[in-house]
């Protein structure tokens, strides 16, 4: 693990984890404004099994954020970027790296799919 990661955890466990990972730029986002991003590269890293069951529609799959660097070379930096796993905390590690690269508009779903599908039922 990074300095950079160690501390934002360290925060997040410190005081909330939303609010650690949004002192580190990873800012949390809801299921609903997950849907009305427009034009957001959606990476999921969770393991192969997970996404083939269930995922958001147009999320691309990035087990463990394997390979993460070499994708996000083909997005622009300005592109808003949400990054998802099960439950919301595997994700913002995946999230600093790409914070760290640059993207300037970086996203943690909140509840991960856990919360989107829940939302999704609710919604019904």
């Amino acid at each position: 693990m990074t300095t950079a990661a160690a501390v934002a955890l360290v925060a997040a466990l410190t005081v909330g984890w939303d609010l650690g990972w949004w002192a580190a730029g990873v800012r949390p986002l809801s299921p609903r404004q997950v849907e009305r991003l427009e034009g957001a590269w959606l990476v999921d890293v969770r393991t192969p099994g997970e996404f083939a069951w269930r995922h958001v529609p147009g999320a691309e799959n990035l087990p463990g954020g394997r390979g993460l660097t070499a994708a996000a070379a083909a997005h622009p930096k300005d592109r808003p970027v949400v990054v998802i796993c099960f439950s919301g905390h595997r994700s913002p590690f995946a999230a600093l790296r790409l914070r760290r690269a640059g993207f300037q508009r970086v996203y943690n779903l909140t509840g991960g799919m856990a919360g989107y599908l829940a939302w999704k039922a609710l919604s019904r």
